[in-house]
């Protein structure tokens, strides 16, 4: 490591990296009122303007997402703590523990997306210089590269899971150092919590409510409070209500024709990451839930109603890793392809049980062992095979993409077996290249489309 460090006292008057990102959504937010109100309009000239209210999903999601942004400002001004938390961790405790969850991966990817200024690149090469390497994931490298321009804001204290992958856990290690925090590791087991699973070992559920409870202990130190069963028991209960509705979606995504958009997988993910247990996800995944149901009830699609009635869904997609957005829309005009779930917002979360704080805190493990792409990466390849089968069977698949992320080494060291083992048990062929969504320079998106389009031609 280089002998480069960080400036991590913000200077007052500073943007930081959590600033650029609200001023972000707030930018979003009337681009997505917009693309709501156009799509009220098309609604109602193909004559389903009652479902109008149902469309306003989309822009639902961005004022969650702001939300969420702003409640870093508030939680400070209020004189509560803040933590950093890995994307493998739900936030439920933390809101309990009145501590303000501040994920930094849901950052740094709407800076990447955007990139406006090159600001998530300019991060990605500051980083780089002082020593991070180029083989590390940039999901934490963005956050990494603001520290050292002085544009990350401290937290109180740094949480973080050992899954998915090594990358992870080595720049959360550097977090430590330089912020200097108390940091708790949740230190996930290898094997499977499930007595079906041929992978089942006894021990993980208990080991991993005791991880939770020592995380509860540790949290509590740092914020000062107590815990309080009741507020656990609230919290919980809206985190169960948002996760069955989520769950209900994730069914209703099974007909044919889909009745939402490719873009809906990632937002649940999304929403349930930064906001559940709170009133918002319910509120947000109960209309979902509702306008899906309608669709599906009156036999439409998502994609017909999204473009109009001009465009029909030809093309069942499960994504294994996620990539460009703005490739998954044009597959969506250009050939009618909808990604009907993802590897990201595959949700396999029950809802706890609510008896007790014993018995809210063993589900919770579970919730932490099935998180999206923990569930996948942790331990045998098999998780992630027998993931991806169930998706492209369940879901009425015609084919499979892999935009390979650049940073996960687990997942490409195992793509040509997964590839394999998908053609043998489903049949469908899978597209496979290179990509780095937090890296617009990695995987030029009119390379993937030429691509898409052989790969889509090949499939009428």
């Amino acid at each position: 490591m280089s002998k480069i460090k960080p400036i991590l006292e913000v200077a007052p008057g500073t943007k930081t990296i959590w600033h650029r990102m609200m001023d972000l959504a707030e930018i979003g937010m009337p681009m997505f009122e917009s693309m709501v109100n156009e799509r009220k309009r098309k609604l109602e000239a193909l004559g389903h303007g009652d479902l109008a209210e149902g469309a306003s999903i989309y822009a639902q999601f961005m004022k969650i997402l702001l939300n969420y942004l702003k409640g870093y400002d508030i939680s400070v001004a209020q004189g509560k703590k803040t933590a950093i938390y890995s994307f493998c961790l739900p936030p439920e405790i933390f809101y309990m523990l009145d501590i303000y969850p501040m994920c930094q991966e849901v950052g740094t990817l709407a800076i990447a997306v955007t990139n406006i200024g090159s600001v998530s690149t300019g991060y990605i090469d500051l980083a780089e210089e002082a020593g991070i390497s180029s083989h590390e994931c940039n999901a934490q490298k963005i956050w990494l590269g603001a520290a050292l321009k002085g544009e990350a804001p401290k937290p109180d204290a740094i949480i973080y899971s050992s899954q998915p992958c090594d990358s992870t856990n080595n720049q959360y290690q550097i977090l430590e150092r330089w912020y200097k925090a108390p940091t708790f590791t949740v230190d996930i087991p290898y094997w499977s919590y499930e007595p079906k699973n041929p992978y089942y070992d006894e021990d993980v559920l208990p080991y991993m409510t005791n991880q939770l409870k020592n995380l509860m202990g540790f949290l509590e130190r740092v914020s000062g409070n107590m815990s309080d069963e009741e507020k656990l028991k609230q919290i919980f209960k809206l985190s169960n209500e948002a996760r069955e509705n989520i769950s209900e979606v994730q069914e209703l995504a099974k007909h044919v024709p889909s009745p939402l958009t490719s873009i809906t997988a990632i937002n649940n993910y999304l929403v349930l990451l930064t906001s559940a247990g709170l009133p918002s996800a319910v509120e947000y995944s109960t209309k979902a839930k509702n306008f899906a149901s309608e669709v599906v009830k009156r036999g439409l699609g998502g994609i017909n109603l999204a473009y109009g009635g001009k465009k029909e869904e030809k093309f069942r997609v499960v994504s294994l890793y996620p990539f460009d957005p703005s490739v998954i829309q044009w597959m969506e005009r250009k050939y009618g392809a909808i990604v009907v779930q993802d590897m990201l917002g595959y949700q396999l979360a029950q809802p706890v049980d609510l008896t007790s704080e014993e018995t809210i805190l063993r589900d919770l493990g579970k919730t932490v062992l099935d998180m999206p792409m923990g569930r996948q990466s942790r331990g045998p390849m098999y998780f992630y095979f027998d993931d991806m089968i169930r998706l492209g069977k369940e879901y009425k698949a015609d084919c499979y993409i892999f935009g390979g992320h650049v940073g996960c080494k687990h997942s490409w060291g195992g793509i040509k077996l997964l590839t394999d083992v998908l053609k043998e048990e489903t049949g469908l062929s899978t597209i496979v290249f290179e990509t780095d969504v937090f890296d617009p320079r990695v995987g030029n998106p009119s390379e993937m489309k030429k691509k898409l389009k052989v790969f889509f031609d090949s499939l009428k």
